[in-house]
């Protein structure tokens, strides 16, 4: 559920730059933001949590045994369990989850949609 946090991140950049810049921040919606409707009306997709990437290097940094390591275990697993879970039951694509897959596409929902 933290991980979802991310999705903030989205409606923010959404009020500011479909809202009225700053003063759009303002008009910060729970309703809105909980129905995931400014998804369709921004058509972007960006939630910068929700990357594989995220899942390798936790998983690299676990490998090499640094400081912290069950750390990185613990946070490549959950962001794989969560991952898994999201792929199954929203309608994107396999690479929709990988960040570097979406910035080469501007973030565009539709490049993402199965």
């Amino acid at each position: 559920m933290f991980l979802d946090a991310d999705h903030l991140f989205d409606y923010f950049l959404y009020l500011y730059k479909h809202q009225g810049g700053i003063s759009g921040l303002l008009k910060f919606s729970t309703k809105e933001f909980l129905s995931g409707a400014y998804f369709q009306k921004w058509q972007k997709f960006i939630t910068p949590l929700h990357a594989w990437e995220i899942v390798i290097i936790s998983f690299l940094l676990f490998a090499v045994s640094l400081p912290f390591a069950n750390y990185f275990i613990a946070t490549s697993l959950a962001l794989t369990s969560h991952y898994i879970v999201d792929y199954f039951t929203n309608n994107v694509n396999k690479k929709a989850y990988f960040i570097t897959y979406r910035a080469k596409n501007k973030f565009v929902k539709k490049a993402i949609a199965r």
